[in-house]
């Protein structure tokens, strides 16, 4: 198995840092989000932690259901340049 790159393992941190901001932004469990997306709580909270890469079907069911762009979800959230304006 190849060893994966920094730029994955820092986009799969950015992925699961934004959606824990967008979990907790809306008042929501990690039980209650494994749910939406037909996941256990340890699915979902290993796309949070990074410890799994998220597939494009949980990526496109959790921006509609947060009603964002996937653009968000997969966004660098340190990033200091503002394209959501």
């Amino acid at each position: 198995m190849p060893e994966q790159s920094y730029s994955e393992a820092y986009n799969r941190l950015f992925i699961g840092e934004n959606l824990r901001k967008l979990r907790i932004a809306h008042q929501l469990s990690t039980t209650e989000v494994g749910k939406i997306i037909g996941k256990s709580r340890q699915g979902y909270t290993n796309y949070e932690n990074g410890s799994r890469e998220i597939s494009i079907k949980d990526l496109l069911i959790l921006s509609g259901f947060y009603n964002v762009s996937i653009d968000i979800i997969v966004a660098n959230p340190y990033s200091t340049k503002n394209d959501h304006t």
